[in-house]
């Protein structure tokens, strides 16, 4: 199967100075963040916009499925990264593809940075040493709400919110608007943050999914990002060996499900740089 990951001719194509910085969040689990932030990444990269992942959870699955990558053997991390201005520990998994990879010992931040002045923006000192030199920058973020969702959060222009169809993932959902609420609200975090959307994962035809794609699509706070992305649990299959999905030897590359997240990446690039756009126009004036 042959997917062209080509934007629309309509989306800005000149370069910006800086990266568009963009977090995905949910503070539920199990709900595809990680493979939505992966697969974002890849068609990005596919694009040929250089993209960079910040893999931001202590569980370490977007460094786990970047390649044959063992967390444990990285002594330099995205926590010392954060932590240390002088280290940058970042790895090429494919073209126009990098990564930060993370490790159990990202558990470790709020003990690391709390007393630290500067502890709700060490995220973004980092993302401010590398914006020049990526198109994108893509942050993983835990499901959380603490201080680690705030460091994202405080250094991205955009949020995307990631949800399954369904109650518990739904108020995961409300719990992380909250705290970009408090963050766009306040002036000395990050007033500038947009959301950007709400990708909606696992979708199944039965009557829960069906429900909660309603309540989704109804809440206009969350603009939902179309289409829905089907169930398909060949993906995660595909992941776990290492094969992106869109690549002609992978099962899933000719699967409904493939094709819903390319359509979902050209949306989202398309909602980011066209209001990237009318950002640094409005900025000239």
């Amino acid at each position: 199967m042959f997917y062209l990951f080509i934007l629309p001719t309509f989306v800005p194509l000149k370069y910006f100075n800086m990266a568009i910085v963009i977090s995905f969040a949910n503070n539920k689990g199990g709900v595809g963040k990680t493979t939505t932030t992966l697969i974002m990444g890849q068609a990005f990269s596919r694009m040929k916009r250089k993209t960079l992942l910040i893999d931001l959870d202590s569980q370490a699955n977007l460094t786990l499925l970047t390649g044959d990558i063992k967390p444990t053997n990285h002594e330099l991390t995205v926590l010392e990264a954060m932590l240390d201005k002088n280290v940058l520990p970042i790895i090429s998994v494919a073209p126009n593809l990098d990564l930060i990879p993370a490790n159990l010992k990202l558990a470790n931040f709020d003990d690391k940075a709390s007393s630290r002045p500067d502890k709700l923006y060490l995220m973004d000192d980092l993302v401010h040493r590398i914006r020049a030199e990526y198109d994108f920058i893509l942050i993983d973020c835990p499901p959380a709400l603490g201080t680690v969702i705030y460091n994202a959060f405080i250094a991205s222009d955009y949020v995307v919110m990631v949800s399954t169809p369904d109650e518990l993932s739904y108020q995961g959902l409300r719990m992380i608007y909250k705290v970009f609420d408090n963050v766009k609200g306040q002036p000395r975090l990050n007033p500038n943050l947009e959301l950007a959307g709400t990708i909606i994962t696992k979708y199944e035809k039965n009557k829960n999914s069906e429900l909660f794609e309603k309540v989704l699509k109804n809440d206009p706070e969350l603009n939902i990002i179309e289409p829905v992305i089907k169930k398909a649990t060949g993906i995660a299959q595909a992941l776990s060996a290492r094969r992106c999905i869109f690549d002609s030897d992978s099962r899933m590359a000719a699967h409904p499900a493939t094709q819903n997240f390319v359509d979902v990446a050209k949306n989202l690039a398309l909602r980011v740089l066209t209001d990237a756009e009318e950002k640094q126009k409005s900025n000239k004036k």
